[in-house]
Formats: C-alpha cells, structure tokens, sequence
C-alpha cells in the first residue's frame, strides 16, 4: 500500500483532477483547500483501504472526467450541503454538544477520492456501498446510501 498511498496522493495533484476539481468548484461554488494535509490524507487513505476499491480504478474514473462521475459530484455537493454535519463517535467518546456554528472553510483535495469511492461502489449495488458505509462508521447508512444510489441513477 505504500506505492499506492504515494501514487494516491500524487493522483490528487495531478492535472486530471485538477481539471475536475476546477468544474466542480465552477458549477458549486465550493473552494478546495490548496494544501492536504498529512493527517487529512492519512484518514483519507484509510477510506480508501476500509472500501476495498483499487487506488488504479479511483485514477481511471478521475482521469477520464467521466461526465457521470462530474454530474454526480456536483448533485452530492449540493444536496448534502445544506445538511448539519454529523459524526459518529466512539462509544463513551461522545461529543456532548455540537457547535453548529462551525462551518467548513473549503473541502479537502480528496474530496474527489471519496466521492469516485462512492460512485464507484454505488455502481457496483447498495448492498456494496451499505458494507463500506457502516465499516466507514457514516451516520444514518440506509438513509445515506438511498441518497447516493438516487444521485447516481439521475447522474446516469
């Protein structure tokens, strides 16, 4: 996984996903940081090892700008981003208040990362995508992974 996990972060840089990341952001309004930092790669990465998907395939959907995969990123943006952030905590590691006055200043460069996990797993039936989304510990799995099927059947 270490060849991987170098050439997962060098995909991040790369100008495939630059070009996609730019569209995205053009047709959502969204900033992305310019930095990735470790600790955010790091947990990132982990997704991509708990998904089982290939480092090669998340590449292969990035560097063809598969209009699906775009179409589908940009809905999820917009869906989800009127939604409250949430987080599932470790039992007895509980947060006890929430402040709901956080707000994200940008998204991670690996947005793309988790997003082509998603699309690529949803692909492939909600049964697979469920599996990955509870061991990724994503609130509500049922509601979540309905959400996601639904965005990339009207991406398709």
């Amino acid at each position: 996984m270490a060849n991987d996990a170098h050439e997962l972060y060098d995909l991040t840089f790369s100008p495939q996903y630059e070009e996609s990341l730019d569209e995205i952001c053009r047709r959502t309004g969204i900033s992305i940081h310019a930095q990735y930092d470790e600790a955010i790669f790091r947990f990132d990465k982990g997704r991509v090892v708990t998904s089982g998907v290939s480092p090669h395939d998340i590449e292969s959907l990035v560097a063809t700008r598969d209009r699906r995969f775009i179409d589908f990123c940009v809905a999820k943006i917009q869906r989800f981003e009127k939604q409250d952030a949430k987080q599932d905590f470790p039992k007895g590691e509980e947060v006890e208040t929430f402040d709901q006055k956080e707000r994200a200043l940008g998204f991670s460069r690996g947005i793309l990362l988790m997003y082509s996990i998603e699309f690529l797993l949803g692909l492939e039936g909600p049964q697979r995508l469920e599996a990955y989304v509870k061991k990724a510990r994503i609130p509500s799995a049922k509601k979540y992974v309905k959400d996601v099927v639904d965005l990339i059947e009207r991406s398709t």
